[in-house]
């Protein structure tokens, strides 16, 4: 039994409470149907950012092809993206088959009944099990052998021993050697492990139910997302672009509306008008979990505190108080002064706290972060139906034992400190909290993009196939897999769409340097075959956070507060 802690589960969980505790009805996803057109709709479409096991690139690429229209569809391509299919020369024959591009065929007659669900490939551990019986007229504790070589370490070892006897016994049962011989290479691909169908579809169910969720409930769906981090293919700003992108609203950290996590909330106080994602104090830098927990507990203690107020509430270090000042935290409580102004009386409400007090011994304040870790902490069952979800209860603290010291008395009249714009409010938001709630990177520079000849990721994916194109747009993901023989492939990143990049060996290895900036301007020419869209790279120009070129060699890591790329193998 193969027992897994999958971070998804969580997420499910977590996502099916926040439909319940906002809306009052929690869905059985036992007794959903798996037979869903708007969900395979969505899949076909290769819309799967932040779905189980098909949102990863080699999986979006191969939907494209393999169209899913039903749940064993699904069974079928969570199974076949795999080392095992890979090394067993599946893959390609069976998306051709499944397009009709090439006849289904069997290495033999005898491999047809135990096959034909594949369409002549093997991708099952049973179905290596059912041929070796069948075929080779193993017992079943034998045949057990082979499945224990398939999932031992260095088992291809194994399999290369089992050769001549599986050839051997084959041929006794009538096969020929050559054809034998073919057989058992593909079966030696499930060395490098390959899934079996009971696994798959256990998978394939969960991938399901996170698809069903996120067209169904988006804003909850993409809450609970942001607080199973980290975890996925992806970094939590892309999940937040993509979930805008589907009409989701993503509201910014606030000290009357936040909590510790993310919390979903109703649209102007009403269930009727749609619901919206709230950023939690997690997401913040310089709040560790006793951090966090003081902030809940001021949220949670009145609402319309002032930044002296909340101080005092919670005693966090200057720059905790700094960051969420940065942020926006305090917008809402302002009344009209800036966040520059906010700022320079944080020296002054300082002042007022006793030394002893400023630093929360039990609190690591000052860490770095990419992605924050904000799993973990009790769902919210205290939370109000209809209002947010993850509130939890409230435990006072008694000023009895834990006087706090007066109020400090603040300049009536702060001094004129000129408010952000709003590039600054969005890229000091990357840097504190990972994220933003404003307009993407890539629309500041945009003019100067169009100036280039760089036209929009989302009109080139409209472009023909081999039409040259001049693109640009942040680095999402960087993937350079063992098995692709030095090809790179990147997906890029703009206002409005993603967009994945092909890198031959020779322009990979030309590349190289440009490639670890996280802002790029391609050159190359469009691919396009049945959907699915890519970009064949000729060559690669890093830009500066102006979108302006950089010169040859550059460091990389110079650019202000860029969300980082994910890098794989």
């Amino acid at each position: 039994m193969d027992l897994l802690g999958r971070r998804t589960l969580s997420a499910i969980a977590e996502c099916l409470d926040a439909i319940e505790q906002t809306t009052g009805l929690r869905p059985d996803l036992d007794a959903l149907p798996l037979d869903d057109e708007r969900v395979y709709d969505m899949i076909c479409e290769v819309d799967t950012i932040g779905l189980f096991q098909i949102e990863s690139r080699a999986q979006q690429q191969s939907l494209w092809q393999s169209q899913p229209r039903c749940f064993n569809d699904l069974i079928v391509q969570v199974a076949i993206i795999r080392p095992g299919p890979i090394q067993g020369d599946a893959v390609h024959p069976y998306l051709r088959r499944r397009q009709g591009f090439e006849p289904v065929t069997y290495l033999d007659p005898s491999l047809e009944p135990i096959l034909a669900e594949t369409r002549g490939v093997i991708l099952y551990q049973e179905q290596i099990l059912r041929i070796v019986m069948e075929i080779a007229g193993y017992t079943a504790g034998e045949a057990d052998r082979f499945r224990r070589a398939m999932n031992r370490h260095r088992s291809r070892l194994e399999m290369e021993e089992l050769r001549d006897g599986f050839i051997s016994r084959c041929a006794d049962h009538g096969l020929d050697e050559p054809v034998a011989q073919q057989i058992f290479k593909s079966v030696a691909g499930f060395a490098e492990f390959g899934f079996c169908k009971s696994h798959a579809a256990a998978f394939a169910r969960t991938a399901y139910e996170t698809a069903w969720l996120r067209l169904n409930y988006p804003a909850h769906y993409a809450c609970a997302l942001l607080n199973a981090q980290p975890m996925g293919f992806y970094h939590p700003s892309v999940l937040v672009d993509d979930a805008r992108r589907h009409g989701v609203t993503v509201l910014p950290v606030d000290v009357t509306r936040s909590r510790a996590r993310c919390t979903v909330e109703t649209l102007d106080g009403h269930a009727t008008a749609g619901f919206a994602v709230r950023l939690g104090f997690a997401y913040v830098r310089g709040l560790g979990p006793a951090a966090r927990a003081a902030c809940d507990d001021a949220v949670q203690a009145g609402a319309n505190a002032s930044p002296a107020t909340f101080w005092r509430q919670t005693l966090l270090q200057r720059n905790a108080m700094e960051n969420l000042v940065k942020v926006g935290a305090f917008d809402a409580v302002a009344q009209g002064r800036t966040r520059r102004q906010l700022l320079w009386e944080l020296k002054e409400i300082e002042e007022s706290l006793p030394p002893r007090r400023r630093v929360r011994a039990d609190d690591a304040l000052s860490r770095e972060h990419v992605a924050p870790r904000v799993s973990g902490p009790p769902r919210g069952s205290g939370a109000v139906a209809g209002t947010r979800y993850g509130d939890q209860p409230h435990t006072p603290r008694d000023p009895g034992t834990d006087p706090l010291p007066p109020m400090v008395q603040l300049p009536a009249t702060p001094p004129q400190l000129p408010a952000m714009d709003e590039r600054t409010r969005v890229t000091t938001e990357y840097a504190l909290t990972s994220v933003s709630t404003g307009p993407h990177l890539v629309s500041f520079i945009r003019s100067q993009l169009d100036a280039m000849g760089c036209i929009p990721l989302a009109r080139a994916r409209d472009l023909p196939d081999g039409t040259p194109v001049r693109i640009a747009g942040l680095v999402i993901t960087r993937q350079a897999p063992v098995s692709a023989r030095g090809f790179r492939f990147f997906t890029l990143a703009d206002e409005d769409a993603n967009l994945d990049l092909v890198f031959r060996p020779p322009v990979a290895a030309r590349t190289r340097e440009a490639n670890r900036h996280p802002l790029l301007m391609i050159d190359g020419t469009m691919q396009v075959e049945l959907g699915r869209v890519n970009v064949l790279v000729a060559s690669v120009t890093a830009l500066d956070g102006d979108g302006h070129p950089l010169p040859p060699r550059s460091r990389a890591g110079s650019e202000p507060h860029v969300p980082p790329a994910h890098n794989y193998r």
